[in-house]
């Protein structure tokens, strides 16, 4: 965890990027900036809980720890973890959009994306009655919020950044290569 502390926050550049491939794009920014919040409060999210589970992980077992503490730190941070799923859906519905709406002759991200990205949204908001269930596919520990819910947007998240990487490549291939003019000798 403290490791996936460190390396979580590698979220907001990858946010940043992505953002800033869309505004290039667009006449109104509502979308990339839906976007860039969205991934900017998932780092934090991502970095904040990770930390917690590794102090968990540290003092679980220390004598004179109340184990009923590790055990209330670690579900609220679960809690936390899985209940401000909306914010990560900001970054999702915002990319969604951008790729559905973006009609330009060379798109950054294919519209299957787009409709894709809102699935992942749509998958969260199970997580809204997450806390009313003790046990079964929809509890804290359930196949739904715990495996369903990651696998289907790290799935998400790889697809996209395959295209974030390959726009990314193309733009500095573009913005290195010698202009026309440079090419030609007098």
């Amino acid at each position: 965890m403290a490791l996936a502390a460190s390396v979580g926050i590698l979220y907001m550049p990858w946010s940043i990027v992505m953002a800033y491939q869309m505004r290039q794009r667009e006449k109104v920014p509502l979308l990339s900036l839906m976007e860039l919040s969205g991934g900017i409060l998932t780092a934090f999210l991502i970095v904040y809980t990770a930390a917690m589970w590794a102090w968990c992980a540290r003092w679980a077992g220390t004598p004179g720890i109340d184990p009923e503490t590790i055990k209330a730190v670690h579900l609220s941070t679960w809690y936390v973890f899985d209940m401000t799923y909306n914010i990560t859906n900001v970054q999702l519905l915002g990319c969604g959009l951008f790729a559905i709406l973006d009609r330009s002759e060379h798109r950054i991200f294919p519209a299957w994306l787009g409709w894709f990205a809102l699935f992942t949204a749509a998958s969260f908001i199970l997580e809204t009655i997450m806390p009313y269930f003790d046990r079964g596919p929809l509890a804290i520990d359930g196949w739904w919020n715990f495996w369903f819910g990651f696998v289907i947007w790290f799935v998400w998240f790889s697809t996209q950044s395959f295209f974030v990487l390959r726009e990314a490549a193309r733009s500095v291939g573009r913005s290195f290569a010698p202009s026309v003019g440079a090419l030609q000798t007098t």
